[in-house]
């Protein structure tokens, strides 16, 4: 059902806001209810813009910015249509479908509803799992024994919040290797889409294709991923939810981060100092 729901959900938002605009400029007395429709359907068109034309490698969880522009935007419609009342009940369905529509993209879909992992617990070992590189060889996890690793599992090149949390982490590649520690970035998208973001990257950077999500079930961290409508190419619909694991060189792991928002993924600075504070060294 996600599927269905993000890009609809915006080219929704962004029909109200221009119906909105229009209103406004050919109304009289309900020429503020109309631009506070306008503006309660603006910040979803926005974010999805923001997105699309910048590299986004987080938010917060909740977006309570532009939930307060929003909301407060309908209880201006609201305020007009019933205390002023300067206005009717178009402009405020108007800009309350538009905050129901923030909403849900909030509360519902950028959540993945995960439960505690007690496979990735702290201290706990990382269970065994394998994957191919990308000329098709089997590599084992047990391969990366004897130095710290950093496990990034992404979804796919059609998640924005992967892209951009992968061009950032390739960026802190050289502190990585100064304290010994290898990357792995792993997802269960077709090789090819895997190779195109190599390329895009153009940095030497450690791609495992994890066929069939075999990993990821291993590990209790696959979902059906909500590729949106609308998006080209023959994406893997099972993968990884985002998820960074960091072991030590025995393989005990240091660190987990598994996100139950896709928008919020961790600073590399947060696992950094936490390799550097172990020591990056095998215990």
């Amino acid at each position: 059902m996600k599927s269905f729901f993000f890009v609809p959900a915006v080219a929704i938002s962004a029909v109200l806001m221009l119906t909105a605009m229009a209103g406004a400029i050919t109304g009289n007395y309900d020429r503020i209810a109309w631009l506070a429709a306008a503006l309660a359907n603006l910040p979803l068109p926005f974010f999805y813009l923001r997105l699309k034309f910048a590299r986004v490698p987080r938010t917060s969880g909740d977006l309570p910015l532009s939930i307060l522009i929003s909301a407060g935007a309908s209880v201006v419609a609201l305020w007009q249509a019933v205390m002023a009342q300067s206005a009717g009940w178009q402009p405020v369905a108007v800009a309350l479908a538009g905050t129901t529509l923030l909403l849900l993209y909030v509360f519902w879909y950028s959540k993945f509803g995960r439960v505690p992992n007690a496979r990735l617990e702290i201290r706990n070992k990382l269970p065994q799992f394998e994957l191919t590189d990308l000329d098709g060889r089997p590599v084992k996890s047990s391969e990366f024994l004897g130095a710290p690793t950093v496990w990034l599992f992404y979804r796919g090149n059609w998640d924005p919040f992967c892209v951009a949390q992968i061009h950032e982490i390739a960026g802190r590649q050289a502190d990585l290797e100064k304290l010994g520690a290898r990357l792995n970035l792993v997802s269960a998208q077709p090789v090819d889409r895997v190779r195109e973001l190599s390329s895009e990257l153009g940095a030497s950077l450690n791609f495992l294709f994890d066929r069939d999500a075999r990993a990821a079930s291993a590990l209790d961290i696959s979902e059906r991923h909500p590729i949106p409508l609308g998006t080209a190419g023959d994406f893997a619909p099972v993968g990884a939810m985002p998820t960074v694991i960091v072991t030590n060189a025995s393989g005990t792991i240091l660190f987990t981060d598994q996100t139950d928002n896709y928008r919020v993924r961790p600073e590399p600075d947060i696992y950094i100092s936490i390799l550097r504070r172990a020591g990056a060294v095998a215990r």
